[in-house]
């Protein structure tokens, strides 16, 4: 996992559109591939790559996290950060700093915190933002995480899968992608499932929409997370 840190002025109008930029980035100079993803026979398509954004309207700092199954992807985003700086539309950014980590599971059980996205269509095929202790969002994160590891590890999966929703956040919290809002209930889970499946969703993300700004989780045992939540005040379970 990449950790960027830069200063840049406060209170900039572009919250909404942020991750959107930070997409295009990644697309153009990181991880052309991307942009298209990864096929699987369903016709489903994934993204070996996740990311999340942090840049409270009071603050004048931004922070990133970036995360890549490909470690290729990553030092290829290290090397752009020190060659070319980090480039955001007309967001000026200064005194960058860039830290890495190994994102890696040893156990097959984890519990983490996170806004995990996970959608369905009504009949009306008007979109539908699913709750976590929702039965058909624990069935589609099951199902979309199985499709992913067989598309991106390429093979079949035999593991367990047992996921609890130890607890949800009353409010749903709004976020946003190219101006458009998107609704998520931050969540604390407890997931025993194979490690190999655990470490590709660390790294790629959980639910959908990774490139998007969601799906990238909190472990307890990654120290980093309480610098990264202190500017945001949100309650982290």
């Amino acid at each position: 996992m990449v950790i960027y840190r830069a200063e840049t002025t406060a209170n900039l109008p572009v919250f909404d559109v942020i991750s959107r930029l930070f997409q295009g980035f990644i697309f153009k100079h990181v991880a052309p591939y991307e942009h298209d993803g990864f096929r699987h026979e369903s016709g489903k398509v994934f993204k070996s790559s996740v990311f999340k954004i942090d840049y409270p309207k009071d603050s004048k700092e931004i922070k990133i996290l970036f995360a890549s199954l490909i470690p290729e992807t990553e030092e290829r985003f290290i090397d752009h950060i020190f060659r070319h700086g980090l480039e955001l539309g007309t967001i000026r950014l200064k005194n960058e700093t860039v830290d890495t980590r190994r994102r890696e599971w040893k156990s097959d059980d984890i519990i983490f915190w996170g806004d995990v996205l996970l959608t369905l269509k009504d009949e009306k095929g008007k979109k539908i933002f699913l709750e976590p202790k929702n039965e058909k969002f624990q069935e589609n994160l099951k199902r979309q995480s199985i499709q992913k590891f067989e598309t991106l590890i390429q093979k079949e999966y035999l593991g367990d899968w047992n996921l609890e929703v130890l607890k949800q956040s009353e409010n749903r919290t709004k976020l946003f992608y190219n101006r458009k809002p998107y609704f998520t209930w931050s969540a604390k889970y407890k997931l025993s499932a194979d490690n190999e499946m655990i470490n590709l969703l660390l790294n790629t993300g959980f639910g959908s929409q990774t490139m998007k700004g969601f799906g990238l989780v909190k472990v307890e045992k990654e120290n980093f997370w309480i610098d990264f939540e202190k500017a945001r005040g949100k309650d982290t379970f």
